[in-house]
């Protein structure tokens, strides 16, 4: 934390200490893994900061199984941070597999979202937002970021996303 010390005419001397992020804006950059549902950022934001989160990088999702390797499959299981509409068939149409309620987003056949999207949400019980590849806005409460994966079976993911978090000062 800076440290100002000043000395008066009266003879007082005066310590002021203040934030390092006044009148900064404060950059993050880290990796968001995949094969977990939620990573918690360490970036603390106030409601009505403005924040913004640019995301790079592909993931391998949905574990491919031995009978889609040996008859073929079509479903392009490499996403990029927008996610995909391109969601399996079965998945959407099979009662038994599909969860909806699990989709953090609603998605596949439940909603308007993309799958395997990056997500972000202000605290761990804070409502869950799009990111995509860039997202720009204002915190609407304060807490700390999480950034996560839209998916209803995050085991079988693998990689991770790079993402840079920047949030502005306020003033």
């Amino acid at each position: 934390m800076p440290v100002s010390v000043t000395w008066s005419l009266t003879g007082w001397i005066w310590i002021v200490m203040w934030p390092a992020s006044v009148g900064a804006a404060s950059d993050t950059n880290l990796v968001v893994p995949v094969d977990v549902p939620w990573t918690e950022t360490s970036v603390q934001v106030s409601a009505g900061q403005p924040i913004s989160i640019e995301a790079a990088g592909r993931v391998r999702v949905v574990g491919l199984k031995l009978r889609e390797f040996l008859f073929g499959y079509d479903f392009d299981r490499w996403v990029g941070p927008e996610g995909t509409y391109l969601w399996p068939r079965d998945y959407a149409t099979r009662a038994d597999r599909r969860q909806p309620a699990s989709f953090p987003l609603p998605a596949g056949h439940d909603g308007p979202h993309p799958a395997l999207c990056l997500l972000g949400k202000i605290g761990p019980d804070g409502p869950v937002f799009f990111v995509g590849r860039r997202l720009a806005g204002r915190a609407d409460r304060s807490g700390r970021l999480w950034l996560g994966v839209n998916d209803v079976a995050w085991q079988d993911n693998r990689g991770s996303w790079t993402v840079r978090i920047r949030v502005e000062a306020t003033a």
